[in-house]
Parts: C-alpha cells; structure tokens; sequence
C-alpha cells in the first residue's frame, strides 16, 4: 500500500519524490539494518545521484526522521473519541504498535531514538485520551501515560531488538547454557524454571520476536497493564 504521510508535491525532481526515497530508506532498512540504509544506498536502489536524495529528504537524520513518521503513520490509529472504549483502543493500540515494530525489527535502534515527531502526537494524544477516559485524575495522568508508554515501547523494542552484528559465533550455546548451568544455591528459581526461561525471556533468549514472538506473555503483560490502570482510576 502506497504511503501517505510525506507530502510529494515540493520534492518533485528528476522524477523522484520524498515518499520514493522514504520507501527506498526503509526496504534497505528491513534487508540490512542500520548500516544498509545510507544516502548512497537509497540512491543506488532508485538509480539516481546521491545529491538527488540529498536534495529531497535533507541530510541523513531527516531521511531517519521521515522514516520514523512513515512507520509510526503506518499504525493508521483512529483518533480516540467518547464513543471507544479506553481499554480496548490501548489494546488496539498496543497490537498495532507491536505489529509495525514486528514487520520493521531493524527500525528499532531507530525508533528507539525517536523524539516527538506528526506520527507520534496522534499516538500521544490518543493514549491521553482513552486514560482521561478511563477516570485517571489529572494529577496522575502523566504518570499513566509514561506507563503505558514506557511499557509499549520498552516491550517492542527488547522483543524485537536485531541480533548485535558484532555477535561472536556460538553465542547462542553460550547463552543457554549460561542460564541451564547456574547455581542451584546461588540462583535457585533460575535454576528452577531455566527450561521455561530459555530462549522465552528477556535476558535469556538468543532469537528475537521476528523469528519467536512472545504473543503469550505480551498479552499477558498487557491484561496486568490495564487492569492496574483500571485500578488507578477507581483508586481517585
């Protein structure tokens, strides 16, 4: 599907238009990381002169920052309302988030370093609307929605998190036996649950969610989420 949030209309030249080169951006992104997604890179893939993106997207942060308002306008989340219910439109959001964060893993060193941009107000000014609807008090409300940010976010970016480039061979036998080996003395409930742990925790797992997503415990953490918000609210 064609994207919509960058505006083509002054960036016409030679035939190329800023969301062309936001594209270009972020396939090189999702084949490559980080390092694949250069000016010379986007340039080779839409065969045109590196001075030609230079000229449409700006320097290299402006290219990551359209990147970053391309992905976050993907979420496509509609503005909250008093018709929605708060819960169900942070789970809708929640999904959405995880889901575009799912199919763009190596966006997230990138994302991770995203300061307030369009796309990111929409999400802000919905995740502040449905806990207002929720009954959080003002005074509590920013503390609410760090929560649920910080939860949101914190969650996508560990589970989705690309394998370090620089990873030596084997360090994935390195980690499981790591968590396998421990003390039983020193670390008794590692040792304990170090079958349930492995390779299906934070800390102890060599696979991202790209290849095993931790649908189950994301679910989970989210019904402890709302639930305690729910609480918050009737709490005053």
């Amino acid at each position: 599907m064609p994207r919509s949030r960058v505006s083509d209309s002054q960036y016409k030249r030679q035939g190329v238009k800023l969301s062309s080169i936001v594209d270009a951006a972020i396939d090189l992104l999702d084949e490559g990381g980080m390092a694949a997604m250069t000016m010379r890179g986007v340039a080779a893939r839409l065969g045109v002169s590196t001075s030609t993106v230079y000229w449409h997207a700006g320097n290299k942060e402006e290219l990551q920052a359209a990147v970053c308002e391309a992905l976050l306008g993907d979420l496509a989340l509609p503005p909250f309302d008093s018709s929605a219910t708060w819960d169900l439109w942070l789970r809708t959001a929640a999904a959405a988030l995880r889901a575009e964060v799912r199919k763009h893993p190596n966006a997230v060193p990138l994302l991770d370093s995203l300061q307030i941009r369009p796309g990111s107000l929409e999400f802000m000014e919905g995740t502040l609307g449905a806990l207002h609807a929720a009954g959080i008090s003002s005074q509590n409300l920013v503390f609410a929605y760090n929560a649920v940010v910080g939860f949101l976010f914190g969650w996508v970016f560990s589970e989705f998190a690309p394998v370090p480039e620089d990873a030596p061979d084997g360090w994935e036998a390195e980690l499981e036996k790591s968590v396998r080996s421990v003390s039983e003395v020193e670390f008794p409930l590692i040792h304990r649950y170090s079958s349930n742990l492995v390779n299906r925790s934070f800390l102890a797992r060599w696979n991202n969610g790209a290849v095993e997503p931790l649908d189950e415990s994301f679910e989970m953490a989210l019904d402890i989420l709302v639930a305690g918000l729910g609480r918050l609210a009737h709490s005053g």
